[in-house]
């Protein structure tokens, strides 16, 4: 290396270093950002606020910070009081309840009821409340009325002092969990019938061990398996006869096996929906082949989430087939997508408000274990089968989240899940194009549900609450990653600029043509999010660095690369503490993250590539990297 050359590298350290430092961002900046609570028409005639806190005094185990708790979850408010410390109770009901001789938990209850009584007696905001749009209402013990303002809602923001007319219960959270439901309700839900829907083809060995382990882990709870096979070869049809019958049979008839054959495309929705209608249980038990059952209750557990009156899908957290790592625990809707919650992540440590065990509301579950009761299923018209593969689930979900229905994810047990082992991973750009296309019609089906997750908190604007702008494996304050930065693209001419290349500008701005230089593994390029916000923008976000060199001396260019024009973006660095956390052995990968937000008018429409162009600035090395995401412009 030469005297320049190091000199210069020296330069790019101390600059990485200076920029690193300028996005930090502690707690106490954070929490002196937050906007102040104002009283407002829809928290009015709420029966009970609460709102997020700051925990002051930690109990074992616990971090000093921010809690971030979701939007009202009746399903787990069955399970524990997860209200958290800053409540807030209406005047006039306070007074209700002797609160020195009631426990938290009983004295709410009181004040729900109160409320109720209050509400049918007309003596409170008749339609003068309106919903805010993290409350979902319904006709349930938990509502003040269908189409007014929930009793309980979650403020999203942190409140200390009790709100005009409103009091601060300074009981805590007690400690301990409680019963979901009644031995004999959840018995009688039982001999309504529970058929399981399982679409399968060509796995006999896969099928035999879900079944298997079905007939292990249910104990004496009468089933009705319908498998939905569409089109497996002669001989392994003939196994999956031969499945059926040896089930039934070993069982006495307490599984009672039946086979629908229908050579088809695979299509999810079409094969669950043409189960369903087949199916005799007052319950839908929705299940991967792939899927391996461990141990008893966990059919059990569902059910009695499944048979209360306001719970729309529930799902049960999925483990990899070692048993040690987080397949799915609830899906979570972000701006990038609905993705797996705590996906990857070990099962054996407890996770930020316990999201990995106990009982949730979440706004989807997979369709790889999805309960429903039947009369529900069909009064949704069941899964779209304009969605024939992917995010069907999701859209069911959405449809009982719309309709005032609470989703629910079970964590106190697990399944095993051999995942996709039924129609492969969605690994080829022909599969990668399908899923795009099925995303982008989720959300032209359910508009309202674009980057809001009731029971995630977050801000995309402010960085509020939980981690967001990335896929989140470990659930942490999205303060933690720094500032939220977003790179506004203006008009030509400036450090964040979009230039169109072509043969007047590319000289201008590369020494190299990006096209002359060849692709290189070396750089690493991961698109995470994909997103318009409006119909003048669009968000481009996700990391990009060089493997095994210091990245500090690395300047980045956003390439849209399309068949007839190309567009390119200098990028600004953007802080990434979890590249770092998570790629300990790469160097000044601190930086390495990107949010952009591109003008769609100044983009003619098309397809675009999404690239990046790497420079280093103390050498002539140049490096460029393809994504697997096509960006579309319409006209």
């Amino acid at each position: 290396m030469g005297i320049f050359s190091a000199i210069k590298r020296q330069q790019c350290i101390k600059e990485y270093q200076k920029e690193l430092a300028a996005q930090n961002y502690s707690f106490e900046q954070w929490r002196a950002a937050q906007p102040v609570f104002h009283m407002s028409e829809e928290y009015a005639h709420a029966a009970i606020l609460y709102a997020d806190y700051v925990r002051q005094e930690p109990a074992a185990g616990e971090a000093q910070g921010p809690v971030f708790l979701p939007d009202f979850s009746p399903n787990r408010w069955d399970y524990e009081d997860y209200l958290g410390e800053a409540v807030f109770i209406r005047e006039d009901l306070y007074v209700t309840v002797d609160w020195e001789h009631t426990s938290r938990r009983a004295g709410l209850k009181q004040v729900i009821e109160s409320a109720k009584k209050q509400r049918k007696a007309g003596e409170y905001a008749q339609n003068g409340a309106k919903c805010a749009k993290s409350a979902y209402c319904t006709e349930t013990v938990y509502c003040s009325e269908p189409a007014g303002c929930e009793a309980v809602i979650h403020v999203r923001g942190l409140l200390t002092e009790a709100p005009t007319g409103f009091v601060k219960l300074n009981k805590r959270p007690g400690i301990g969990f409680f019963e979901t439901s009644g031995e004999e309700t959840v018995a009688e839900a039982k001999q309504k019938g529970i058929s399981v829907i399982i679409p399968s083809k060509d796995h006999p060995e896969i099928l035999q061990k879900c079944l298997e382990s079905l007939e292990k882990t249910t104990g004496d709870i009468p089933l009705e398996v319908i498998l939905v096979d569409n089109g497996s070869c002669k001989q392994n049809k003939a196994m999956v006869t031969f499945l059926c019958q040896k089930i039934t049979q070993a069982t006495d008839g307490r599984i009672n096996c039946r086979y629908i054959y229908e050579p088809m495309d695979f299509h999810f929705s079409k094969m669950c929906n043409m189960g369903a209608a087949q199916a005799k249980g007052a319950y839908l038990l929705f299940l991967n082949d792939d899927i391996e059952a461990v141990e008893a209750g966990w059919l059990t557990d569902m059910l009695a989430e499944a048979m209360k009156p306001y719970t729309g899908a529930v799902g049960m957290k999925l483990l990899y087939p070692d048993g040690k790592r987080i397949q799915h625990a609830g899906i979570v809707n972000l701006p990038m997508g609905p993705v797996h919650k705590l996906q990857f992540a070990a099962d054996g440590e407890i996770y930020y408000d316990r999201r990995n065990r106990g009982v949730h509301n979440v706004s989807a579950v997979t369709g790889a274990c999805l309960m429903m009761r039947k009369d529900l299923f069909e009064k949704l018209g069941g899964m779209s089968e304009e969605l024939p593969v992917a995010f069907n689930d999701v859209e069911l979900c959405f449809k009982a989240m719309e309709q005032g229905y609470y989703n629910v994810i079970c964590c106190n047990q697990y399944l095993l899940h051999h995942e996709s082992i039924s129609r492969g991973q969605d690994n080829t750009e022909e599969k990668r194009s399908r899923l795009l296309r099925e995303r982008s019609k989720l959300y032209e089906m359910h508009p309202e549900q674009v980057s809001f997750d009731p029971f995630y908190p977050y801000n995309t604007k402010t960085g509020y609450g939980l981690c967001h702008a990335f896929l989140d494996t470990a659930i942490r304050p999205a303060y933690e990653d720094g500032l939220p930065l977003v790179q506004e693209i203006s008009g030509s001419g400036q450090s964040s600029c979009l230039w169109k290349i072509d043969r007047a500008t590319e000289k201008k701005y590369f020494p190299q043509k990006p096209e002359h230089v060849k692709l290189n593994p070396c750089l690493k390029v991961e698109v995470e999010q994909l997103y318009q916000e409006s119909p003048e923008d669009i968000h481009v976000a996700g990391y990009s660095f060089v493997v095994g060199s210091d990245n500090s001396q690395f300047t980045y260019t956003l390439i849209l690369r399309g068949e007839e024009k190309t567009y390119a973006v200098p990028l600004k660095p953007m802080r990434r503490n979890d590249l770092e956390r998570n790629m300990p052995d790469q160097i000044n990968v601190g930086l390495a993250g990107f949010h952009v937000k591109l003008p769609v008018k100044q983009i003619t429409a098309g397809k675009y590539r999404v690239e990046v162009y790497a420079e280093d600035r103390t050498s002539s090395l140049r490096l460029r990297q393809s994504s697997n995401v096509i960006m579309q412009i319409k006209e």
